[in-house]
């Protein structure tokens, strides 16, 4: 399964439909929404969740929102594929109590770079 979010700015006159900023490029002036989807992978590619959310919500708000609305529905055992913005242990800890498994990525300290870029 992979988890993902966007950020778009957009142009409408629905004050429902987004939020200033734009937290990324520190852009208060922007309107933007935010999507999130997850979709099973493999050889299927089925989105069981597609949602928007008004902007300036980080990932991670996206992220345990979109979890909670579809751990219920996920089989023990499955992988979740999310990037390191994420990588949080109330996230975490969500996808280990039902027995799933995940892949991130995982920001090293500075201090690694020499050994690693050698």
């Amino acid at each position: 399964m992979n988890i993902d979010t966007m950020s778009v700015a957009v142009y409408a006159k629905g004050r429902e439909l987004y939020d200033f900023g734009y937290y990324r490029d520190e852009r208060m002036d922007l309107r933007q929404v935010n999507f999130g989807a997850a979709n099973l992978r493999g050889h299927i590619n089925i989105p069981i969740d597609l949602s928007t959310d008004h902007g300036n919500t980080s990932d991670f708000v996206r992220f345990v929102k979109i979890l909670d609305e579809i751990i219920g529905d996920l089989r023990d055992g499955l992988l979740l594929v999310f990037d390191a913005r994420v990588d949080a242990k109330q996230m975490l800890d969500r996808i280990t109590e039902r027995n799933m498994r995940y892949i991130t990525t995982k920001r090293l300290n500075k201090s690694d770079e020499p050994w690693i870029s050698s």
